[in-house]
C-alpha cells in the first residue's frame, strides 16, 4: 500500500527523478518480500533479476515499435492531415473536442504516449487555442485519452505488461479489461463536455 504514495509523493516532492523511483520501488519492494513478508530466499534473486530483465525487454521493444510508427506517421504527413482536417470540418468547439478525443484514443492505442504527446500537440494546440479551449484542459484530455489507448487493443501497451507480470493470455486480458475501458469513456465524456468539474482548482 505504501509503495505508490512513495513513488508519486517522491517524485512530486523532487526527491528522486522517475529513473530513481524505480530503483527505490524495486528496493522497498525487495526489503518488505524478503525482511516483513519473508516471501523470497537469496536464492530467488537471480530468478527475480532475469524475470525483471525479460519483462524490460518486453517493453523496450514495444516502445521501439510504436516510437517507429510514429517517425512513419510524422515522415508521411498524416499528423499534418489530420490538422487540416479538422480545421476544415468544423469551428464548433464542441465538436472541435469530440474530433480530438477520437484522435487522441486512436494514438494512444497505436503508439507511445511521449511520441503521441510530441507528435500532436504542436499540430491541435493551435486549432484548440482558436476554438477558445483551454491548453490546460487541452492537455487534460490528451492525457486522459491517452491513458485510456494504453489499455486498449490491439497494442495497448500496458496490455503486454500486465499480460507478462500476470501470465494470463491476451483474449483473457481484453474481456477481463472492456468494463474498466467502457467507464473510463465515460468519466472522459464527463471531462470533456462538464469541464467546470475537472478545471475548477485552475478557476480559484
Amino acid at each position: 500500500m505504501l509503495l505508490p504514495l512513495i513513488i508519486i509523493f517522491g517524485i512530486r516532492g523532487g526527491i528522486f527523478t522517475p529513473t530513481e523511483a524505480g530503483a527505490v520501488a524495486a528496493a522497498y519492494a525487495f526489503i518488505i518480500n524478503k525482511f516483513v513478508y519473508k516471501d523470497m530466499d537469496w536464492k530467488d534473486i537471480p530468478e527475480a533479476f532475469i524475470n525483471a530483465g525479460k519483462m524490460s525487454a518486453m517493453v523496450v521493444f514495444i516502445i521501439a515499435g510504436a516510437n517507429l510508427f510514429g517517425w512513419l506517421l510524422t515522415a508521411e504527413q498524416i499528423p499534418q492531415q489530420l490538422a487540416q482536417l479538422v480545421m476544415n470540418a468544423t469551428e464548433n468547439k464542441y465538436l472541435i473536442l469530440f474530433i480530438f478525443n477520437i484522435i487522441f484514443f486512436i494514438a494512444g492505442c497505436f503508439l507511445n504516449a511521449s511520441a503521441a504527446i510530441t507528435i500532436l500537440t504542436p499540430l491541435l494546440l493551435p486549432i484548440a487555442l482558436g476554438a477558445g479551449i483551454d491548453p490546460v484542459f487541452f492537455g487534460l484530455i490528451m492525457v486522459v485519452n491517452l491513458s485510456i489507448g494504453l489499455i486498449t487493443p490491439p497494442v495497448g501497451l500496458d496490455l503486454f505488461i500486465v499480460k507478462g507480470i500476470a501470465e494470463v493470455s491476451y483474449d483473457k486480458l481484453i474481456k477481463a479489461v472492456i468494463p474498466f475501458i467502457a467507464v473510463m469513456v465515460f468519466d472522459l465524456f464527463i471531462i470533456t463536455y462538464f469541464p467546470a468539474i475537472s478545471m475548477f482548482l485552475t478557476t480559484l
